[in-house]
């Protein structure tokens, strides 16, 4: 081995990527742990819920075996578990995974103790923690044992800040009492008047946990870039518990576009042959996320708006749902690729593949933070209808710049919204013909998503904004501070 390639080698250090077991969660982490292993040793620390569907959906390759050590962490949390919509289930992957992570980091050796013997076989001292915000409260930990922690937040971070304004004095309000898109609200979380706020209890147990690790934790990394964020940034640091903390933007962090699944490869050769054959700009995509599912209701009137607008579409639909969409699209299902079917509506979509296809005219989305930015990045147009958390703070995000339009508002999270008002937003965002209107090709809806696409894209390409902050992230200057070392 020559001497440089040796130098190479020890001037890696060890870095610990901690995900929460939620999909939306850990699949930028797994991006974020990709992109550090070019630079350090990485080991990426998740459930074992989450192991087998990892391999098997091959979100975690055998590539990255080469460059990413995999740890499953013994929390009693069943397999599976994360795809309930339930929200007590992801209170169950909370309160569980926390004690195995603190357990976890206690035994890892440190460059201080390098000795200490781990239960998973870790032997490469640990340098410092990338710790999901959802898990900070590890960060009381990491400064005990002299190890600097990054929170990681994989969304927008003004999406947080109401988490961050909780004490115990937080008045709790019951299930049901409250909109369940009110609970995290960038701006709000950032009116005076609404610092007390009341939220549910588990959310304000939740939040206290994550308060407890900003004072310990060094900095924060952000699954966006700062062009959107610096509002927000200022906000945090306004707070005494993030003084001295080292913010960087890192994002969108996205899957690599190579990373197919296999046993999906075939759909994604139909879903491109069949979005070859329709006109630019005419397809409607409809897909609301992996965690919630939208009313039986509301399935059933996107499936009469789609009929109203006679337009080419794609479905993203859980089998179990299928029996929810008008006879007439489900006739067309048996043989939908082949056949003169409207639209299809498939189990699982490319989602990605969809969206960058210049077919694709409009996106129906729940605006989790990974579609938003997926959007953003694709430059295609919004019809947002949110079901939780910070999704209708992500759609007014892409009100406000201009690329989408908010079906509904914080107090109709149960509205059932008819087929018609629908079809006539869909119409107005993809510029469809509908009433008596004619068709529209060159909306300002798409042109501001393609000044947003421009956007992006400039802060994830080499040179750009997220580019420049991740590398100096991984200079990892955090290790030169006295006060951690």
């Amino acid at each position: 081995m020559n001497t440089l390639a040796v130098q190479n080698m020890e001037s890696k250090k060890h870095i610990v990527v901690i995900a929460f077991p939620g999909y939306g969660h850990l699949i930028p982490l797994l991006s974020f742990a990709r992109k550090a292993a070019e630079h350090h040793h990485v080991t990426f620390v998740i459930s074992k819920c989450k192991l087998n569907d990892l391999r098997t959906r091959e979100l975690f390759t055998a590539e990255d075996e080469k460059t990413i050590a995999l740890i499953g962490l013994e929390d009693g949390i069943p397999d599976g578990a994360g795809e309930d919509t339930n929200p007590s289930v992801w209170g169950m992957l909370w309160d569980g995974i926390i004690p195995s992570i603190e357990a976890f980091l206690r035994t890892v050796p440190t460059p201080n103790k390098p000795s200490s013997q781990s239960p998973y076989s870790i032997t490469r001292p640990v340098d410092v923690v990338f710790c999901e915000l959802f898990l900070a409260c590890s960060a009381v930990i990491c400064q005990q044992r002299g190890i600097p922690c990054y929170l990681f937040c994989t969304a927008r971070l003004g999406a947080q800040l109401s988490r961050l304004n909780v004490t115990e004095h937080t008045p709790v309000v019951a299930e049901g009492e409250v909109s369940p898109l009110r609970h995290v609200m960038g701006k709000r979380a950032m009116d005076p008047e609404q610092k007390n706020a009341p939220f549910l209890d588990r959310h304000k147990k939740h939040s206290l946990s994550i308060c407890s690790g900003l004072k310990p934790a060094v900095g924060i990394v952000i699954n966006s870039f700062r062009e959107i964020e610096e509002e927000a940034i200022a906000e945090y640091l306004k707070d005494e518990r993030a003084k001295g903390h080292d913010v960087k933007c890192t994002g969108p962090l996205l899957p690599e576009e190579d990373k197919l699944n296999s046993q999906n490869f075939k759909i994604q050769q139909q879903v491109q042959q069949w979005l070859d054959t329709k006109p630019p700009n005419s397809v409607i995509y409809i897909a609301f996320g992996s965690v919630r599912i939208p009313a039986k209701e509301r399935i059933t009137e996107i499936g009469k708006a789609l009929l109203l607008l006679n337009q080419p579409f794609i479905f993203s639909l859980r089998q179990e749902q299928h029996d929810l969409l008008p006879e007439e699209i489900r006739r067309g299902m048996a043989d939908q690729f082949a056949g003169s079917a409207l639209g299809l509506v498939l189990p699982w979509a490319p989602q990605r593949n969809i969206l960058l296809h210049p077919a694709t005219g409009v996106f129906l989305s729940h605006c989790g933070w990974n579609s938003t930015v997926e959007a953003m990045y694709t430059g295609t147009p919004v019809l947002s209808w949110p079901i939780f958390g910070d999704q209708l703070y992500n759609g007014q995000l892409l009100e406000e710049a201009g690329m989408g339009v908010v079906l509904i508002n914080a107090d109709e999270h149960v509205k059932i919204v008819p087929a018609e008002e629908i079809a006539e937003k869909l119409a107005n965002v993809g510029g469809f013909a509908f009433k008596g209107r004619e068709r529209v090709l060159d909306t300002g809806f798409k042109r501001a998503a393609e000044v947003w696409k421009e956007k992006t894209r400039a802060a994830v390409t080499m040179g750009g904004s997220s580019e420049e902050e991740f590398e100096m992230l991984m200079a990892l200057e955090v290790l030169r501070k006295s006060d951690h070392i």
